[in-house]
C-alpha cells in the first residue's frame, strides 16, 4: 500500500490508506501490526502534519507497547522521521517518552534500534531551539534600540527658557556640557550593561527547556550502553555521526554536557568512529565558541594529527575550515605542523595528496604573505613535481593563490622568490612534465587577473615563448592553446607594447608551421586527419612540403 503514495495525491493517502493502518494497527496478527509500523514512517512524508499528529503519533504510541518485541522494533526505527513532522507537542509529549521507554526495553533488539536512532531524534528539537533563540535576540535588539532611543541627548535649544530671562553668558565653555555628557553616557552605559547581564541570565537554556533531560542522559551514556546490549552492532559510529547535530541542538552553552562524550569518541578504538569525528570537527568548530574549541578541540585536532591516514584525511579535507575559525595566535602554530600533516605512509595514496594540495589554495587566505611564503610555497612547490597528474593539476592552483596573495599585499620580496622557484624549477626543468607545469601555471595566474598586461609579460612571457621550439609536442600543444585562446585578440593583447606583441606573433607563425597536425590545429591552422591508406602517401609528402613552404591555409589570421 505505501508504495502507491508516491502515485496518488495526499487527499487520498489520508481518505484511504491511513484509516487502514489505524485500524489494522490493532490487528491480532503481528506481522501485520509490524507492517503498519513500518508503514507509518512512508506514511508520514505524504500527508499533512496536522494529520500526522491527529492519526498516526498516537497509532505509533500504542504499538510501542506492543506485546511483540519485533512491532516495537519497528516503532524505534521509525520514530525519527515522524519526529521531524509532528509537532513540538507531540514530539515532546508523546514520542519522548516512547523512546525513553524504547531505550528502556527487555529486548536487546528493541534497546540497540533505540539507541542507533536516539541522536537523529535529538537533532529534531534543535529547529524549534533555534527560533526560540532567533525570538530572545530579536526582543533584545528591539529593547536596546528603544533604550538608546530614550537616553538619546536633545540638543535643540530652540524653545529653552534661558534664552529668555537673562541674558546671554559665554558660551565658549565647555566643562558644563562635557560633564552632562559623560553623565549622560555613563548612564547610557550603566543601562545597556544591565541589558546584557539580564539578557545573560535569560539566555542561559536550561537543558529542561530544550529538550528532554532524559533523551540527553542516554546519549551521554551511549557507549557504555552500547556494551551492555550485548550486540555487535555500530551504535557508537552513529552517535558519533550525530555528534555536531546534537550539539547544534544543545547550543554551545550546554557543551560542558557532552564534552566528555566527545572526548570518548575521539579516543574509542575504532578507527572508523574516529574518522567520523574527524570529518565532522570544523563542523563543530563552527557551532562552539572560540575558547571552547582552542580548549576542547584543539588537542583532539592535534591527536588525529599523529592517527592512520585514514583518520588524517578527515582533518585535512576541512583543514582551513577548521583554522579559519581559530585565533590568528593560534592558527600560526599550525604552520610548522603543516609538514608533518601533508606526509603520508602510504605513498602510493595519492589521493591524500592531491586533497593536502587543494587545501594549501583556502591555506592562502588565512595567512599574510610572510607566513605564506615561508610555509605554504614550498609546500606547493613540492607537490607541483609530484608523478600523478591531478595532484600537480591541484599544485599549481596552490601556487597561483600564493602568487596572488604576494601580489595583494605587494610583497616584494615572496615575489622575487616565487618567480625565480618557478623560472628555476618549471621553466628551465629537464622533465618536460615540468615544463609543462609551468605554462599550466602561467595560465593558472592570468585567469586570476592580478597583473597588468606589460607586467604580466615581464614577468612570464619571456620565457613562455621559449617554450616554442620545445622537442617535447605535448609541451608545444600547451603553449599554443594557451597563446591562441588566452593571450591574442582580446583586451590583454591591446595592452601590451608593441614589442611583446611582435614575438607573440612571431611564436604563434612558428607554431603555424609546426612538424605536428595537433600542434597547428591548437593555434588555427586547418586540422589534417591522418591517413593510413597506402596509396595517400603522395597526398601526405605533398602537404608536408606544402607545410614547409608556409602555404598552409589558416583558420584565423
Amino acid at each position: 500500500m505505501t508504495r502507491l503514495t508516491q502515485y496518488i495525491s495526499s487527499d487520498l493517502v489520508l481518505k484511504y490508506f491511513v484509516p487502514t493502518i489505524v485500524q489494522q494497527s490493532s490487528s491480532i496478527a503481528f506481522q501485520t501490526r509490524k507492517t503498519c509500523a513500518t508503514s507509518i514512517g512512508d506514511l508520514v512524508t505524504v500527508i499533512p502534519p496536522s494529520a500526522v499528529d491527529q492519526y498516526l503519533v498516537p497509532c505509533l504510541s500504542n504499538l510501542c507497547s506492543d506485546p511483540f518485541w519485533g512491532v516495537r522494533k519497528s516503532c524505534a526505527e521509525v520514530i525519527h522521521p515522524v519526529g521531524q513532522v509532528c509537532s513540538k507537542e507531540s514530539r515532546w509529549n508523546i514520542l519522548s517518552p516512547c523512546l525513553i521507554q524504547l531505550l528502556q526495553d527487555q529486548s536487546r533488539w528493541v534497546k540497540t534500534a533505540a539507541l542507533r536512532v536516539l541522536g537523529y531524534f535529538i537533532s529534531t528539537f534543535a529547529q524549534s531551539n533555534i527560533d526560540k533563540q532567533t525570538d530572545i535576540n530579536n526582543n533584545k535588539n528591539d529593547l536596546s534600540i528603544k533604550i538608546e532611543e530614550s537616553t538619546k541627548i536633545n540638543e535643540n535649544d530652540q524653545f529653552n527658557d534661558f534664552n529668555y530671562w537673562r541674558e546671554p553668558v559665554i558660551t565658549n565653555i565647555d566643562f558644563d556640557k562635557d560633564f552632562i555628557l559623560n553623565s549622560n553616557q555613563s548612564s547610557t552605559t550603566t543601562c545597556k550593561e544591565s541589558i546584557v547581564e539580564i539578557s545573560k541570565i535569560s539566555n542561559e537554556d536550561d537543558i529542561n527547556n530544550i529538550l528532554p533531560i532524559e533523551l540527553l542522559d542516554f546519549y551521554t551514556s551511549l557507549i557504555e550502553q552500547s556494551h551492555s546490549s550485548g550486540v555487535e552492532t555500530d551504535i557508537v559510529h552513529q552517535g558519533a555521526h550525530t555528534f555536531p547535530a546534537v550539539a547544534l541542538t544543545l547550543t554551545n552553552k550546554n557543551w560542558h554536557r557532552i564534552r566528555d562524550l566527545h572526548k570518548k569518541f575521539s579516543e574509542d578504538l575504532q578507527w572508523k568512529v574516529r574518522r567520523t569525528l574527524a570529518y565532522s570537527l570544523h563542523a563543530l568548530a563552527e557551532i562552539l565558541t572560540v575558547e571552547q574549541v582552542e580548549e576542547d578541540l584543539c588537542p583532539i585536532f592535534d591527536s588525529f594529527f599523529r592517527d592512520v591516514d585514514e583518520v588524517k584525511i578527515g582533518i585535512l579535507s576541512n583543514l582551513a575550515k577548521f583554522l579559519k575559525v581559530l585565533r590568528l595566535s593560534t592558527r600560526r602554530t599550525y604552520l610548522d605542523k603543516l609538514n608533518y600533516l601533508t606526509s603520508v605512509d602510504n605513498q602510493r595514496n595519492w589521493r591524500f595528496r592531491f586533497e593536502s594540495a587543494n587545501q594549501l589554495y583556502e591555506l592562502t587566505e588565512l595567512f599574510s604573505s610572510v607566513d605564506v611564503g615561508d610555509y605554504i610555497s614550498p609546500l606547493g612547490f613540492g607537490m607541483a613535481v609530484d608523478k600523478v597528474a591531478d595532484v600537480r593539476h591541484a599544485a599549481i592552483k596552490a601556487l597561483s593563490g600564493c602568487y596572488s596573495k604576494f601580489n595583494c599585499e605587494k610583497a616584494q620580496v615572496q615575489t622575487e622568490v616565487f618567480l625565480d622557484d618557478c623560472h628555476r624549477v618549471f621553466a628551465s626543468s629537464q622533465d618536460w612534465k615540468l615544463r609543462q607545469v609551468y605554462i599550466y601555471l602561467c595560465k593558472s595566474i592570468y585567469k586570476l587577473n592580478v597583473d597588468r598586461p606589460d607586467q604580466y609579460a615581464l614577468r612570464f612571457i619571456g620565457k613562455l615563448l621559449s617554450l616554442k621550439e620545445d622537442p617535447v609536442v605535448n609541451v608545444r600543444l600547451s603553449l599554443g592553446t594557451f597563446i591562441y585562446q588566452y593571450l591574442v585578440n582580446n583586451e590583454f593583447y591591446i595592452g601590451l607594447s608593441d614589442d611583446w606583441r611582435t614575438q607573440i606573433d612571431e611564436c604563434l607563425q612558428i607554431l603555424l608551421v609546426d612538424r605536428d597536425r595537433d600542434v597547428r590545429a591548437s593555434v588555427g591552422g586547418i586540422y589534417q586527419p591522418r591517413q593510413t591508406d597506402l596509396s595517400s602517401e603522395y597526398s601526405n609528402d605533398h602537404s608536408d612540403s606544402s607545410i614547409q613552404n608556409n602555404t598552409i591555409t589558416l583558420g584565423d589570421q
